[in-house]
């Protein structure tokens, strides 16, 4: 959402090493409610699972943008409904910038607009404000109607459009009598309006002069409650220093709001700030974490002193690979990992720590599919499992879903809330499905015909692919990261062909034969990576027995350790880029492979025909970066987490079986 010419990139850096006084800001009562938002030209989302992640943040606001174009000028409101209803249903309000023109055009509305884009805004308080209409027509979604309007976004932002502080007053001086009047005649109370997110950038003032004079026009300081603000600081070179002057521009706005006539008694909304962790003025995934955290408990602890209102995280999740940086400050990647800074707003929310590392495997004793995590202990889910297969599970809808394959023969799935679910599909006796880990629903198995079927929990549609499978295999499904939250997902999709080699699909309905062999009796891992090229890689055992990388259009290479027979690595994502590969080693213990880091032996013995599996987070503390579950040679389940925490869990597992794990 952000690109600022270099006129805009001031170094202003006062009060680098401290935080400006605060002795001359309002005392005003004021309660800072933290948000998050996509980038600006991402929109809102409709997905439903992607917004049972958001309602686990903690977040109370969720900004977004509400335009005439998705509306048809207010004659059709049902894509904001979905918008607003799927929040509501997750216990997150809508904060809206109510931009764009009827005409599609830039700039503010003309005053020739005035009429039509006063009737539109008007319909969207009565619509989503107090008292709205959605609200009260769709009694089964908790009302949370919207309590503050921030009308337009960085007006001084001149890659946006030259709009004039004149020109802004004027509209202002229109459009929040439009707002208020609607909330006050239609809702019966008062509402926010906010003068749209100044933009400030590297601690610089110049949006002062441009609020002063907007502020100034007759009408404008009237039609608004408060003043949004964009203290941006990613040029800066000092981590620290990115944090104070974060923290001097809020209380040097707030002291320079006090100046104007009545500017007292305006609240002061942060509706954006965040740091990148990958591209350009990245900064460690740890560094972002603790930014976060720094600066939000600060905002927390001065908000009744600053009358601040928010503090909204820009952005939730990362959303273009070759973009700059304002696309690359998620706290989730592209693929959907959960950075480090995820938890920590979680923890600055007040929210419970999730999703947490879920492990599945079938029980020894009961021949069920369980699940077990360090948090809620293990639970039988009393599904009955074929003999020698392997449950696996994947994040879905804001929990988790289990897929096995049953002892009917068929495919199941499982998920904590709805149960036990009969598919109905039936699968090549001794082989194992998979969920896809991240934002999960879509299900690859070997079908009873040898074919590699998928299938869509969302939907119940299945599809035969008609590629064929060798014998006893089993697939091994990723999705890929591209803005699947808002388009149809794409996966990736690996299996041994029935030749003996590495196959693959990556969701454009062609197969590829990668040409190279493998192993009998194994199976290809598969994982995103949040790098854009290439989007998966998979490794495998290869016919000579050592574990081979492969990614389309890169490496294809050995890397050279030597893998135990009838076993197959784990795969997954990391949030930093890449991925991570454990795997049983020909020696029958443990190993870590991560390309360009850890070659390892943990040296703890596996139980033999079992494989491990990994997930791109742990449990505790906040900076675990990995947690690996695989069956130990005591036939018990265990955990490896990456910082080198061990745990035996004491349950025991299957023989020649193995656990899976994912967030949940």
């Amino acid at each position: 959402m952000r690109f600022l010419p270099p006129a805009l990139r001031l170094l202003a850096l006062f009060a680098i090493c401290g935080v400006a006084s605060l002795a001359s800001v309002s005392s005003a009562s004021g309660a800072a409610t933290l948000g998050l938002m996509f980038t600006g030209s991402d929109g809102p989302t409709e997905s439903v699972e992607e917004w049972k992640v958001i309602g686990k943040s903690g977040a109370g606001y969720f900004r977004t943008p509400v335009a005439p174009d998705h509306s048809a000028n207010g004659a059709d409101w049902s894509y904001y409904d979905r918008v607003f209803g799927r929040a509501a249903e997750n216990g997150v309000r809508i904060l809206p910038i109510l931009a764009g023109r009827l005409n599609g055009g830039t700039g503010v509305p003309s005053s020739t607009e005035k009429a039509a884009w006063s009737e539109w805004a008007k319909q969207a308080v009565r619509r989503y404000g107090y008292n709205g209409v959605f609200w009260s027509t769709n009694p089964g979604i908790p009302a949370m109607p919207v309590n503050a309007w921030e009308l337009w976004n960085e007006p001084n932002n001149a890659s946006f459009g030259s709009i004039t502080a004149t020109a802004f007053g004027e509209f202002l001086a229109w459009a929040g009598p439009a707002v208020q009047g609607a909330s006050e005649s239609w809702g019966g109370q008062k509402t926010g309006v906010l003068f749209g997110g100044l933009l400030s950038w590297s601690g610089g003032t110049n949006y002062q002069t441009y609020l002063k004079n907007a502020y100034n026009v007759p009408g404008a300081a009237a039609g608004i409650t408060g003043i949004a603000f964009h203290p941006y600081t990613v040029e800066i070179a000092n981590n620290q220093e990115k944090i104070n002057v974060t923290k001097n521009a809020i209380v040097g706005a707030r002291n320079f709001i006090n100046t104007l006539s009545g500017g007292s008694n305006k609240s002061l909304w942060n509706t954006e700030f965040g740091w990148p962790s990958r591209g350009e003025f990245a900064v460690t995934e740890e560094a972002q974490a603790n930014m976060l955290q720094q600066t939000i408990g600060w905002m927390k602890a001065e908000a009744n002193t600053l009358n601040l209102r928010s503090a909204i995280w820009y952005n939730v999740r990362d959303s273009d690979f070759a973009g700059g940086w304002q696309y690359k400050c998620g706290l989730r990647d592209e693929v959907g990992n959960f950075r480090p800074a995820w938890f920590a707003f979680q923890q600055e929310a007040g929210a419970a720590r999730w999703p947490v590392p879920r492990v599945a495997f079938q029980g020894g004793t009961t021949g069920t599919a369980w699940v077990y995590s360090k948090t809620g202990g293990a639970v039988n889910t009393l599904l009955g499992m074929a003999v020698g297969t392997s449950p696996s599970i994947g994040q879905y809808a804001g929990s988790y879903e289990v897929a096995i394959q049953a002892n009917t023969g068929t495919l199941w799935t499982w998920t904590p809330s709805g149960g036990g679910k009969n598919t109905g599909l039936a699968m090549e006796a001794g082989t194992s499905p998979s969920i896809t880990p991240l934002e999960g629903g879509r299900i690859a198995f070997h079908g009873s015909n040898g074919h590699l079927w998928t299938y869509d929990s969302r939907t119940g549609a299945s599809v035969d692919t008609g590629w064929t499978m060798l014998a006893g295999t089993n697939p091994s499904i990723t999705v890929l990261a591209e803005l699947y939250w808002r388009k149809p997902a794409r996966y990736a999709i690996a299996w041994q062909g029935p030749g003996g080699g590495l196959e693959f699909t990556h969701g454009d309905g062609a197969k590829t034969d990668s040409g190279w062999g493998m192993m009998t009796a194994t199976s290809p891992a598969i994982a995103a990576q949040n790098s854009g090229v290439p989007e998966f890689a998979m490794h495998f055992q290869a016919n000579t027995g050592q574990m081979y990388i492969y990614e389309p259009g890169g490496t294809v290479a050995t890397t050279g350790l030597g893998m135990k027979l009838k076993t197959n690595p784990g795969m997954a994502s990391l949030p930093g880029g890449r991925y991570t590969a454990p795997f049983q080693a020909n020696s029958g213990n443990l190993w870590l492979y991560t390309p360009g880091g850890t070659v390892a032996s943990t040296g703890l013995g596996m139980q033999p025909e079992s494989s491990p599996a990994v997930v791109g987070f742990g449990d505790a503390p906040l900076f675990t970066r990995s947690l690996i579950t695989f069956i130990a040679n005591t036939g018990k389940l265990w955990t490896y987490e990456g910082g080198g925490a061990v745990t035996d869990t004491g349950l025991a597992a299957k023989a020649a079986t193995s656990p899976a794990v994912s967030p949940g």
